[in-house]
């Protein structure tokens, strides 16, 4: 089996099958990859989604996601880097948002590395689970930073950033789904 890498200890807690390793959960994942390297990603990783997430919510929207989409590569944030982006024409990004809107340490480094790449060649969709009780403005909040920092950079938006409740993953992955085979149908521009 694969193995995919988390960020909280609480996610362990939560379920209680995972092992533990200084704050990094080891997830057995057959479905993704456990390393990404550049050298793969410049031969068949065209079309990747990338989900980070602390409690599993967005690793089940990027599976949901990934069962409608096989031609897509999954894989988590932490197997990879934001040069991989220069090699990828479609990406799907699930970021997790933590407490009141911040992102996570791992997802501030992608951020800081996306920001100053050009990007004109990517098309992207941005969707990510939050918790309603942080309120609106910290409400999955990490999808509308990556949807501003991969636009300004000069990506291509596939659709609107989807916001899902953690509860509604099934929901969020539907919208995404369909808003990816909407975007296969329409003509790329550039």
């Amino acid at each position: 089996n694969s193995i995919t890498r988390f960020q909280h200890s609480h996610y362990a807690k939560k379920t209680g099958n995972l092992e533990s390793v200084n704050s990094l959960i080891i997830v057995p994942d057959s479905r993704c990859y456990t390393t990404i390297s550049n050298e793969r990603m410049k031969t068949n990783m065209r079309e990747l989604i990338l989900y980070s997430t602390l409690f599993g919510h967005n690793l089940e929207l990027s599976q949901l996601i990934a069962e409608h989409c096989p031609q897509m590569t999954r894989c988590g944030l932490a197997e990879t880097s934001a040069a991989a982006l220069a090699n990828c024409n479609r990406l799907v990004l699930c970021p997790c948002t933590y407490g009141d809107g911040y992102l996570t340490p791992l997802e501030e480094q992608f951020f800081h590395q996306v920001q100053g790449m050009p990007l004109p060649h990517l098309s992207y969709l941005v969707v990510g689970a939050g918790d309603l009780d942080y309120g609106h403005a910290a409400f999955a909040r990490a999808v509308l930073i990556f949807d501003r920092a991969l636009h300004d950079q000069g990506a291509r938006r596939l659709g609107a950033p989807i916001r899902v409740d953690y509860e509604e993953t099934a929901s969020g992955a539907r919208q995404a789904v369909a808003q990816l085979k909407r975007a296969r149908k329409e003509p790329e521009h550039g």
